[in-house]
């Protein structure tokens, strides 16, 4: 995996965008490293190569599990950041704006499930 099209600031980052339902957002991948002489590790890359090649379907189960968690769920959250962490864990980190000081990771891997960010992070 090239990392090329990615910006290194405390981690590797570049601009996506995404669409749940009929809204569109821009939001941010982020690559967990410490430096930029960090390798990712091979769940990273794994799981960013199958992002970049069929993140439809990824988009698609949040949507789908976002629904089925919160009825208002495009009034009330925000995507912000597609976060794959260096264990192999990837969610999809939302902003509440029911709780301006929490939000939400809607996790994709390992499994498909809703946390609090406190809670995943």
């Amino acid at each position: 995996m090239k990392l090329d099209s990615f910006d290194f600031n405390t981690g590797w980052k570049r601009k996506d965008s995404i669409q749940l339902a009929d809204r569109k957002y821009e939001v941010t991948i982020k690559i967990q490293a410490y430096s930029k002489e960090d390798s990712l590790t091979a769940e990273q890359e794994a799981n960013v190569d199958e992002y970049l090649s069929s993140g439809l379907e990824w988009i698609k189960a949040i949507d789908k599990k976002l629904c089925e968690y919160a009825e208002n769920y495009l009034e009330r959250f925000v995507p912000r950041t597609m976060l794959f962490k260096k264990d192999g864990d990837v969610a999809l980190l939302c902003d509440d704006n029911d709780d301006p000081d929490g939000g939400i990771a809607v996790c994709v891997k390992p499994s498909l499930e809703i946390k609090l960010q406190d809670d995943y992070l």
